[in-house]
């Protein structure tokens, strides 16, 4: 396996501790400092050097182990844009990836119905400005983005080889108990596990007629490789739910506790960061350009000059 140079340093300082609701930080510092237990990060590969996570800077070694949704594989993997959901723990200041693992939310044949919106397994797909990669109808492709509701906005999309077809998201189940992934509706297969409404999974197999029927399904996003996770760094967007506080992350499959305050970040993509247990206790969001490339230019210019874009407070 080709080892990618793995440059040193510590995880980027960056955002203040905690502030007034929706104040700019006036202090600079890491938004994960501190705490026993292991990160777990959620969000666009920006920058390497090691990897450039959500606004943070992860180291690799000889034991970080890479796993994409057919399986294990190595660095070579790893793109700009690619949204990854790494597992990560604390060694001499710095974070060390434990577990990385590829999260791209679509794999599969591009179509295209009569409102013209492009789709891959029946889940429609918005191309960012400044993405890399481009879907031409009736090509077969692996689509790294995130989720806004039920639409991936997709900052990466690269020629997909494997047969099988992949929806990675959020479950939902409707009246009739039909679970489905980004309203594409799951046919589970025989003697696998059936994924529960409100957590993230990965479905494996094949889309027809609007139906992925499964092969494999794979359950959540971490596997306890730095074990019992204590912090989270998140990046997407919030979408609304009846309980409290009136939202989620689109397409994560954990809950923020009653405490934070979100309205204002209705529309915003952000990363959100804070402490985890069992309920994401999100303290500070970093807001984020809508466009992949100044994104990427915005985040690589906080690791030197964390003052450079706008960080907010979450609790009361």
């Amino acid at each position: 396996m080709r080892r990618r140079q793995l440059l040193a340093g510590a995880a980027a300082t960056a955002l203040a501790g905690c502030a007034a609701p929706f104040i700019v930080a006036d202090r600079e510092r890491d938004p994960l400092e501190g705490g026993i237990g292991g990160t777990g990060i959620v969000g666009l590969l920006t920058d390497f050097g090691s990897v450039i996570v959500g606004g943070l800077r992860v180291e690799l070694d000889r034991g970080t182990r890479i796993v994409s949704a057919f399986g294990s594989t190595d660095e070579d993997a790893l793109a700009i844009g690619t949204p990854l959901s790494v597992e990560a723990r604390r060694d001499r200041g710095a974070l060390v990836a434990a577990r990385i693992f590829l999260t791209q939310p679509l794999i599969g044949a591009v179509s295209a119905g009569a409102d013209s919106v492009p789709r891959v397994n029946g889940v429609a797909m918005q191309i960012e400005p400044g993405a890399l990669g481009t879907a031409a109808p009736g090509t077969r492709v692996s689509v790294s983005g995130i989720w806004d509701g039920e639409t991936v906005i997709a900052s990466r999309i690269d020629a997909a080889p494997d047969p099988r077809d992949v929806i990675a998201g959020v479950v939902r189940r409707d009246a009739a108990g039909q679970l489905s992934i980004g309203g594409t509706m799951l046919q589970i297969g025989a003697n696998q596990p059936r994924p529960l409404p409100g957590r993230f999974a990965t479905a494996i197999g094949r889309f027809a007629d609007g139906v992925l029927t499964t092969e494999r399904v794979t359950l959540g996003r971490f596997a306890g490789s730095a074990g019992d996770l204590r912090q989270l760094a998140v990046e997407g967007y919030l979408e609304p739910v009846t309980a409290d506080p009136g939202f989620r992350i689109a397409g994560l499959g954990h809950s923020f506790d009653e405490q934070v305050q979100l309205a204002p970040l209705a529309r915003e993509r952000a990363v959100y960061y804070g402490p985890y247990d069992g309920e994401f206790r999100a303290a500070q969001a970093l807001i984020l350009p809508q466009r992949f490339d100044t994104r990427r230019t915005l985040l690589r210019t906080r690791l030197t000059d964390p003052t450079a874009s706008e960080v907010v407070g979450l609790r009361p």
